[in-house]
């Protein structure tokens, strides 16, 4: 398995500060004009501001890991801003989404990892979290299904 030594991530909501905050180096997919709101008023979680490093979606290049914390309603725009985080010859996550599983030699390009976050009370305010648990996040297939360790 590669090490993940670059990583992005695009939705700066609860789950993108909670999470994201933990990540050394992550990059901030975001527009310009939400960069300079986000500059203007620094992101703060349980009274520490969080340091996060912004770049446009024009500016990316490819990542080892790009965590999408969005909700649906702007799941699209989101994956159109994320296109050149992506490395050549991989599928566009939509795509890989949608396409059903074919019998091949070569292991998929991309794929999508399902999750949920349990058990974490956190509120945001405007550019503000608390939170009291943190929660987990767990991951699994699309059928419900999971490995646990």
């Amino acid at each position: 398995m590669n090490q993940i030594r670059t990583s992005a991530l695009i939705g700066l909501g609860a789950l993108g500060i909670l999470f994201g905050r933990k990540m050394p180096g992550v990059q901030v997919i975001a527009d310009e004009a939400r960069i300079a709101r986000y500059a203007a008023q620094p992101v703060v979680c349980n009274g520490e501001e969080c340091r996060f490093s912004y770049v446009t979606p024009a500016q990316g290049k490819p990542v080892d890991l790009l965590l999408v914390a969005v909700k649906a309603t702007v799941l699209d725009q989101a994956i159109a801003d994320m296109k050149n985080f992506v490395g050549p010859g991989h599928r566009h996550p939509q795509r890989a989404q949608r396409t059903p599983a074919r019998s091949t030699s070569k292991p998929p390009t991309c794929r999508t990892l399902w999750s949920v976050a349990i058990g974490m009370d956190a509120t945001r305010s405007g550019r503000t979290l608390v939170f009291n648990q943190a929660g987990k996040i767990q991951f699994g297939e699309r059928d419900g299904g999971y490995d646990q360790p």
